[in-house]
């Protein structure tokens, strides 16, 4: 049985860094089992190599007091400034106008380098040519069957460990709501998440390129991966339903738009394109819709 390890330490933040909205994409909506926000706190789990940990976050004025967990609490202690956002300077963007509106009203929302990436690589997986919910029920039930308590007494618990996946067959996975080509991806990462790490630890680029000769991954999963996960503040996320719309509805008020629309129109903005993304997701800007909303699918 794992160690339990208890460590507590003060973060010093920038006036008006976001808690909430940092840690946002760690958060597969409120049923979430690996995270959640409470009050101004927000507890989440990860998988290190030396084990769980559980980490509660509570924003104080120019502090960040956090509360570790678990086995794995020493090995994330050098990690803590990357994970929530701190190395990442965000007043270093002096957007132009109508971009400059959006960051004054929401200036503390940095970005984030997850120090271990399996987990974080399947929930994007999840996402792949489905609704948002969709997603996120199928990463809350893969882990209420196949996940872990997390340590300590918060009742979170951990995604499943790639040595649970690897135990599992596709249609294991098929059952908890995920598509079959993503189900046979998430066991593949499963099978390589060691080697993730390793590559990892070679630098960013190199990690990409590995990931690249994946079947099944692609530009999409690697743009969401490098800004949401490894604070690339250029990353361009193509290959997206939703995002070309946005984009075209906030700075041109057309309601349709593609890829190279969007491009030309980030192209101003070159070294922070994924933040300004990232800006207008926060702030709910909608495109009109011209038809229904895109149906969940069912497979109860």
């Amino acid at each position: 049985m794992p160690c339990m390890v208890q460590i507590s330490t003060t973060l010093v933040t920038a006036k008006s860094y976001d808690l909430r909205r940092t840690m946002s994409s760690l958060s597969s909506g409120r049923q979430d089992p690996t995270a959640r926000a409470n009050g101004q706190r927000f507890e989440f789990s990860l998988l290190t190599p030396s084990g769980a940990v559980t980490i509660q976050a509570t924003p104080a004025p120019e502090q960040l007091q956090v509360q570790l967990d678990g086995a794995g609490a020493e090995w994330l202690v050098p990690h803590l400034g990357g994970l929530f956002g701190l190395n990442d300077i965000p007043t270093e963007f002096f957007p132009e106008h109508p971009v400059r509106a959006l960051q004054s009203k929401r200036p503390g929302i940095h970005l984030i380098r997850v120090p271990v990436l399996f987990h974080r690589l399947v929930q994007i997986v999840l996402h792949q040519l489905v609704t948002w919910e969709e997603a996120a029920w199928a990463w809350q039930e893969m882990t209420r069957r196949y996940g872990m308590d997390a340590p300590g007494s918060s009742g979170l618990m951990t995604g499943p460990t790639p040595e649970r996946l690897n135990g599992l067959a596709y249609f294991d996975l098929v059952d908890c709501g995920i598509l079959p080509r993503q189900a046979r991806l998430i066991l593949r990462l499963a099978r390589e998440a060691r080697r993730i790490e390793r590559v990892r630890q070679q630098g960013d680029d190199q990690l990409i390129a590995w990931l690249r000769k994946m079947p099944g991954i692609g530009d999409w999963t690697l743009r969401t991966l490098q800004g949401s996960c490894l604070a690339d503040a250029d990353a361009v996320v193509t290959g997206d339903y939703g995002l070309p719309h946005v984009a075209c509805w906030f700075f041109k008020r057309q309601p349709r738009g593609t890829d190279a629309e969007m491009l030309e129109l980030l192209e101003p903005y070159r070294g922070h394109r994924y933040r300004v993304l990232q800006l207008l997701m926060h702030a709910g800007v909608q495109a009109p819709r011209r038809g229904p909303k895109m149906r969940v699918r069912s497979w109860k």
